[in-house]
């Protein structure tokens, strides 16, 4: 990864990320100089400056005949870094407070049957979330490899240490070839959290035979979960129905008991 790509983490665009680090290498300099050894325009270096200014990324030194501009020190970027942990938790502190508000605005009324479609890989995330937010859930997952490949490796592995530091485990059937042995060690291609695979993570494959599984479901104790994911759409379709969930989580023990342990642990 370049520098210019690092620099865009922090929300440098590529024009800013040259700037800055032509400023790096030139230290104290004018637009003028900046201008011939960076070959952008004066009249957009202006501008691009002025932005950098705007984010603490460039220090100003007027003189009496010109101004002087060098790159600010990398505690800048520290500081960005603390801004946004602090927006995460204030985020994270106004969710629970929205939720407790709107649960009171909601019908006390207890609805038997709901369906619910999550559409787009975002609505696959939110669902997921949704789900690893209730702690020392006993999952039962019907698995592919769809999932995974939705909502990408970066998302998944949040989900999985979400899931470990919350108590939930999870119980997932696939047919033979979708996943391979665990060894003992808990080291797997997929993930890369072994904590979450020794302490979380239990898997059995079962035969195509006796159950082709072409759609990933999740059992829930309230609800089941499903995923249509084809090249024209990707659907979560979440259903709310304790006495459905309950004859899918029997099916599912039955399928458990039939399936073949293939792990080195568990």
């Amino acid at each position: 990864m370049s520098t210019v790509d690092l620099l865009s983490s922090f929300g440098l665009d590529e024009k800013e990320g040259r700037v800055y680090l032509g400023l790096t290498k030139l230290g104290w300099t004018t637009i003028l100089d900046l201008s011939r050894r960076s070959q952008i325009k004066r009249s957009s270096l202006y501008r691009v400056i002025e932005r950098l200014v705007a984010k603490g990324l460039v220090e100003v030194k007027p003189d009496e005949f010109t101004t002087y501009y060098r790159c600010a020190s990398t505690e800048v970027f520290e500081a960005m870094i603390a801004e946004q942990k602090y927006r995460v938790r204030a985020m994270d502190t106004d969710l629970q407070l929205l939720r407790s508000q709107l649960k009171l605005l909601q019908s006390s009324g207890v609805q038997e049957t709901g369906v619910r479609f999550h559409r787009g890989p975002r609505g696959i995330q939110v669902l997921e979330l949704k789900i690893v937010s209730q702690p020392n859930l006993k999952l039962r997952i019907l698995g592919t490899s769809q999932w995974h490949e939705t909502v990408g490796r970066r998302f998944a592995e949040e989900i999985r240490q979400k899931e470990l530091e919350r108590g939930i485990t999870v119980r997932e059937i696939t047919n033979p070839g979708m996943e391979e042995k665990i060894p003992l060690s808990g080291q797997i291609d997929w993930t890369d959290n072994v904590e979450f695979v020794k302490r979380c993570y239990r898997h059995r494959q079962i035969s195509r035979k006796e159950i082709a599984i072409n759609n990933e479901i999740t059992v829930l104790p309230e609800a089941l979960v499903l995923y249509s994911i084809t090249a024209d759409e990707v659907v979560g379709i979440e259903i709310q129905s304790t006495s459905y969930a309950k004859i899918m989580a029997g099916l599912f023990d039955g399928l458990w008991e039939r399936a073949q342990p293939i792990d080195s642990f568990g």
